[in-house]
């Protein structure tokens, strides 16, 4: 009875061996399980692939064993493929980065087939001569290799490589083990290709808008676009230009910057681009800043779709400094003509001058002193002198005459000239402020009197009911910046400064102040 019942405690010596497999069989295949699927939670945490390549070659390391691991990826076209992931033993010519041309290669054989290849010491030679591109592999000494495809929704995305230097490392376990992590990879190494290229063209948008913004916001001309008669963009130089801000410019109509003897020409022009007219795009007027102040411009406009809808770009650029030297050419002519006649008249003038002088001093030299028409003849004789100075004047504004240049200070002339001016003028109090050791400059004394008396002369007519003269020197320093538009050269110069309590003139009048002959007199005052 006892052998009997021991008989049936032990089972056969077989049926344990089996029972002993199948449970190692059984933990070993949830092993691989759990490394597959903690590869597989590696790659759909982030489809930043790069940032988890190496979490992924330790536990891929736990179900094969290599001194190599690479992920060849196809390129677009699939004409080729790159190392897109290296790790391991270094191979010349198959580093990070490296793009092989796919045909011949084993890979190509790997991707047509759709199933993983396995290299080792029995198949070696006859791989390296059918593949040429392994050589590079044997040739680093690796003797064991496999391949396999990395297929993501039926399509080829790329390789997945192992190599061992050891012989015949592989069989046909470990394939079926590299398809298994192909396969667990591949889903999310093609999404993280989607996001890259979607990363990299928005990218390539935002750096197209950057670029495109960069080169409106800093161009030296001003841009808008017009629609519906509005204003809705307008870049910097706009912005500048008429002083309103982007939110000022949007609630006003686009022309109501115009300059209001020029907005219904431009108005016009705009309604007539605007339906398709064929008109000249460049046209010529004056904005109105916000404090009113005008600016010429000369505007390039186009049509464009703005939206979808008809609109127009406009590039406008500031010509106000344009206007101006050719507003100074003008008068720089009108100056010329003007001396070229005041030089003929002064020297006629003169001629008639010296023939007066000449009978004066005839008739001077036949009276005797005390004779009545002595006086009368000495009179005439200083006003002949005058007239002499004052057509060596204008021979001088011709630029036909000398300056009569000498070292003066000009405290002193300011003083005598000032006196002299206050000793008519009672109702004006004069207010004299000079430079302590003012700087000794060469001028032409005559001429300088003559310039300050008519400052002197024209703030006198300015305060009708008298008022108060401020005269001032200074010795300053000016730098080549300030002097570059006048073509003086830089250096020591003394300011004079001469201000009243006069109505002051208007922009218009200031334009016009250094004009030869031009005033504002009424007549009956000089």
């Amino acid at each position: 009875m006892r052998e009997a019942e021991k008989g049936r405690e032990e089972p056969p010596a077989d049926g344990e061996r089996l029972r002993s497999r199948l449970e190692e069989e059984v933990s070993r295949l949830g092993r691989e399980n759990a490394i597959l699927l903690e590869i597989s939670r590696i790659f759909s945490s982030t489809l930043e692939i790069d940032e988890i390549y190496e979490r992924f070659a330790a536990e891929a390391r736990k179900l094969i064993p290599f001194t190599r691991i690479s992920i060849n990826l196809l390129d677009p076209r699939g004409e080729s493929f790159i190392h897109a992931y290296v790790s391991g033993t270094e191979v010349p010519g198959r580093e990070k980065g490296t793009l092989i041309p796919l045909a011949g290669t084993a890979g190509e054989e790997v991707l047509r087939s759709r199933a993983a290849l396995v290299v080792g010491e029995n198949n070696l030679e006859e791989a390296g001569k059918r593949f040429p591109a392994l050589q590079a592999m044997i040739r680093s000494g690796f003797r064991s290799l496999i391949l396999s495809p990395l297929i993501s929704k039926e399509r080829a995305i790329g390789i997945l490589n192992f190599g061992s230097p050891e012989a015949n490392a592989y069989d046909s376990s470990h394939a079926r083990l590299a398809e298994g992590i192909g396969f667990h990879i591949a889903g999310a190494i093609a999404n993280a290709q989607i996001f890259a290229r979607m990363r990299q063209a928005e990218e390539a948008l935002t750096a197209s808008e950057e670029k495109y913004r960069t080169l409106v916001e800093n161009a030296t001309d001003g841009i808008l676009i017009i629609q519906d008669e509005r204003i809705k963009f307008a870049n910097p130089v706009v912005l500048s230009q008429s002083g309103y801000t982007a939110g000022e410019l949007s609630r006003i109509s686009a022309f109501d910057f115009i300059h209001p003897e020029d907005r219904e020409a431009v108005r016009k022009r705009y309604r007539q681009r605007i339906q398709g007219e064929q008109i000249p795009g460049i046209q010529t007027y004056r904005l109105q800043s916000k404090a009113g102040e005008a600016l010429w411009v000369q505007v390039n406009s186009v049509p464009i779709l703005w939206e979808g809808r008809p609109a127009t770009l406009n590039f406008v650029r500031d010509i106000t400094q344009e206007k101006k030297l050719e507003a100074q050419f003008v008068m720089a002519q009108k100056m010329d003509a003007i001396g070229t006649l005041a030089g003929g008249i002064a020297h006629d003038f003169n001629n008639l001058l010296m023939a007066i002088q000449a009978h004066v001093s005839l008739l001077l030299f036949s009276l005797d002193p005390t004779h009545p028409h002595h006086d009368s003849l000495k009179k005439i004789e200083e006003q002949v002198r005058s007239g002499a100075n004052l057509s060596a004047q204008l021979l001088a504004f011709a630029r036909r005459g000398k300056y009569k240049v000498s070292p003066t200070d000009l405290n002193q002339v300011i003083q005598r000239t000032s006196a002299m001016f206050e000793r008519a003028r009672k109702e004006i109090q004069v207010f004299r402020q000079f430079q302590e050791k003012v700087w000794t400059v060469e001028v032409d004394r005559d001429q300088m009197d003559q310039a300050l008396m008519n400052l002197f002369v024209n703030a006198w007519q300015a305060m009708p009911d008298g008022g108060s003269l401020f005269l001032e020197t200074r010795n300053v320093v000016i730098g080549s910046d300030y002097l570059k538009p006048f073509a003086v050269q830089p250096g020591k110069y003394v300011r004079i400064g001469v201000r009243d309590t006069g109505v002051g003139m208007d922009r218009k009048t200031a334009e016009r102040v250094f004009e030869p002959f031009f005033t504002t007199r009424e007549m009956g005052r000089g």
